[in-house]
Formats: structure tokens, sequence, C-alpha cells
């Protein structure tokens, strides 16, 4: 899957480029602003949601050409549908102005909670770069789905292509199964990852390589307290489920909290 590969690694550079620059121009702004009350906060979601919706339809359009040339390279004709933005830009539910608003709420939480303000200000400058981060993968797998439906039977199946910049163990262990493109990447605060069509003798198949294996069965072994290193394709999909969230939809999770780290040592033999 060379060819595909490539196209990927293209694809995913375009997106991250729009996502940093609009999280860069969301932490400057923030950092910047001289107080964190109500005015001063709308004049910053003035700001900034317009560059956030805009980032959006331009991350829907890179995801729309990019599964359109996967499908090429594949041998599938199809006739690649118009993205539908208000699908793009509501796939929240919720008014951007509310969204935005969020860190600033989280700021006078931490306040009324005691915390000094250089620690509010920071936290609800997390907030601020998760939202950012989440609107962009949302847009993502909202474009993504939209053309994967005109996919033919033979395009059902897609893998979840870890980028390295922001996989987590999540991401790792959910990046060695293959997938129906009607479940379409479950998403978690922070995820990156992307989408890449499997070719029909490689749809029936668990996806995995070598480089990911002995990564896996170190997360297993940290989530369960033991890997499955017997077999060559280990199934760790009992490591985590998916939930519906509110807002992202389907979304990734630990299907178990860790396993108690063994207290002692061994006697030896």
């Amino acid at each position: 899957m060379t060819d595909l590969d490539d196209l990927t690694s293209v694809y995913s550079s375009q997106v991250h480029a729009v996502r940093t620059q609009i999280t860069k121009f969301g932490e400057a702004y923030w950092d910047s602003m001289p107080n964190y009350r109500a005015s001063a906060v709308e004049e910053m979601i003035d700001a900034l949601v317009p560059r956030v919706t805009a980032g959006q339809l331009r991350i829907a359009d890179l995801t729309r050409a990019y599964l359109a040339r996967c499908a090429h390279e594949l041998g599938w004709k199809l006739v690649v549908p118009q993205l539908d933005k208000a699908d793009i830009l509501g796939a929240r539910g919720v008014d951007p102005r509310t969204v935005y608003r969020r860190p600033a709420v989280d700021v006078y939480k931490a306040l009324s909670d005691g915390k000094p303000v250089e620690q509010a200000v920071s936290e609800g400058r997390l907030r601020l770069t998760q939202l950012i981060g989440g609107d962009a993968q949302l847009a993502k797998v909202h474009a993504s789905r939209q053309v994967m439906r005109a996919y033919p039977d033979t395009g059902s199946y897609y893998r979840r292509v870890l980028t390295g910049r922001e996989n987590c163990g999540l991401c790792v262990v959910a990046s060695t199964q293959r997938y129906y493109k009607e479940d379409l990447l479950p998403i978690h605060p922070g995820c990156d990852c992307d989408v890449q069509p499997l070719p029909p003798g490689a749809a029936g198949q668990q996806v995995i390589d070598e480089d990911r294996l002995e990564q896996v069965h170190k997360i297993a072994a940290e989530r369960l307290g033991e890997a499955d290193r017997g077999g060559r394709t280990p199934d760790y999909r009992k490591l985590i489920r998916v939930e519906a969230h509110g807002e992202y939809g389907a979304t990734l999770t630990w299907a178990e909290p860790k396993a108690p780290k063994q207290s002692g040592t061994a006697d030896k033999a």
C-alpha cells in the first residue's frame, strides 16, 4: 500500500498545518489577553471562531480530495459527493460561541476553587487547545464519513493511521484493527489519527506491523498486567471500548482501569 501510504502522509501534513495554525493563533491570543473578564472573552471569541470554522472547512476539503484520490488509486469509480458544510460545522451540536467560552469558565471555576491565577489561566489555555484540536478532528471524521459512504461495497473497510504526533495508547491499540466505514473513527481528546481505506484483499485481515507489535504488547502489559505474546497478531480489542459522547460522538476509552501493580518480589528459584 505504498502509494496509499504516500497519499496519507501528504494529507496528514496538510491537515496538521491547518490545525497548528489555528492552535497557535488561539494560544497566542489567550496569552495576550489583558484579563479574562466577559468583555475580553467575547472579543477573543469574535476573533477565534471564524478562524476555527474556516479551518474546519479547509480540513474537510482536504479530506474529500484525499479520499477521492485513494479511491482512484484503488480503481474504484465513484462520484465524490459535495460536502455538507452544515454537518461539518455543526458536528458538536453546540453553538461555537458557547464552546469557546468554556476556557474562561474553567478559569473562573479554578479561581473559585482557590487556585492561583497562573494555574487557572493555564487550565483555561489547555482547554482552549483541546477544543480547537477536537473541532479539527471532528471536521476530518465527518468529511471522511460523507465521502466513504459513496465508496463501493468493496471499499467498506478502513484502517486507523497513526500520525506519530498525538498518538496515545488508545490510538495505538485501535490502529491494530480494521473497521467498517459506518463506524468511522471513534476519537478522544487530543486525537489526530487519519483514515485509510483498505483494498479488498486486506479488508478481512487484522492490521498490524512489526514496528507496532512490541508497542502494543507493552501497552497491554501496562493495562492488563500481562500481554499475549504467543500470537503473531494478538487481539487486544478487549482493552478499549467505544462510548457515545454528547458532542464528539463515538469516543474511545479504556475498557477497564489499569491493573494494579504487583507489590513485592517473587521468590527466586
